[in-house]
């Protein structure tokens, strides 16, 4: 029976892995995994003093795609620990195991 609200031990430890791994639990005891650079952001902020974001989608304009690029950083290590929880949850969500209704890998 699909039950999406009633999740069996094996679903619960992923998800508590992934949020332990993002810091969502605790005050996060990898260091600082993501950084981001306040000082790359200097002037971010003008775009939307003249023209909001409504009419236009991000693919076409790109303004925070490129400051992200330049301001943020994410260590590897966690950038990699972090999709392989995200793909091993979003899998069995795509399959149904996670909510106990396909058989396990």
């Amino acid at each position: 029976m699909f039950r999406p609200w009633k999740l069996g031990l094996s679903s619960s430890l992923q998800l508590k892995r992934l949020a332990e791994a993002r810091g969502f639990l605790q005050g996060g005891g990898n260091g600082e995994p993501v950084h981001v650079s306040n000082r790359e952001l200097d002037g971010f902020i003008e775009r939307f003093k003249k023209a909001g974001c409504r009419d236009v989608s991000c693919d076409s304009c790109g303004h925070c795609s490129r400051y992200a690029e330049r301001a943020v950083t994410i260590d590897p290590a966690f950038r990699d620990e972090c999709r392989r929880l995200y793909a091993r949850l979003f899998d069995g969500m795509g399959t149904g195991a996670f909510y106990g209704c396909a058989t396990r890998r």
